[in-house]
């Protein structure tokens, strides 16, 4: 990964009092980067963002984009989205588990990172991860102990109104294209 030049290595207190740009992972006391920025993962978060607010807000959900999640005492993901409960406490961090954590990939993105953060956040009691491929066109829906791929349909969060049609949202791959 890319050195953005920030320390390796933080206390809890330094990570928290500190701007990071872009913001960065805080795992056991390392900093780790995240890739950021690339049209595909930009123009996907977007979307994912626009439609689920639709879907969300009308029942007291929130959706909110890069947000840092404190999944355990020593660990802080930065969700590329994650939906709020109805019932959420506002923090300036996101303490509560929420009902769903989302992370776009970028082909640089190593797999077995991204696995770990849907590991953390399962561990906190978030009840479903969602990794979105825009190179694919694919989904990954990680639930605890078991992961599927969809390509097509509409993914729907269980319990809830939140879903997302997968054809739709990676239409807007193909806009401004002849």
């Amino acid at each position: 990964m890319e050195d953005y030049d920030h320390p390796a290595t933080a206390s809890i207190n330094e990570y928290l009092h500190t701007s990071y740009r872009p913001d960065v992972d805080y795992v056991d006391g390392e900093l780790q980067d995240r890739l950021w920025g690339e049209f595909p993962h930009s123009a996907v978060r977007t979307e994912l963002l626009s439609m689920l607010r639709v879907r969300c807000e009308p029942f007291g959900m929130k959706v909110l984009p890069s947000i840092r999640v404190r999944v355990s005492l020593t660990r802080i993901r930065i969700a590329d989205v994650a939906v709020l409960k109805a019932a959420w406490r506002k923090t300036q961090i996101i303490e509560e588990a929420p009902a769903l954590c989302i992370e776009v990939v970028e082909p640089q993105d190593d797999m077995e990172r991204v696995q770990g953060r849907c590991r953390d956040f399962l561990k906190m009691g978030v009840p479903e991860v969602w990794i979105f491929d825009p190179e694919e066109r694919t989904v990954f829906v990680v639930t605890d102990g078991r992961t599927t791929e969809q390509r097509t349909g509409t993914l729907q969060l269980d319990g809830t109104e939140v879903q997302v049609n997968l054809e739709a949202l990676f239409a807007v791959l193909d806009e401004g294209q002849a």
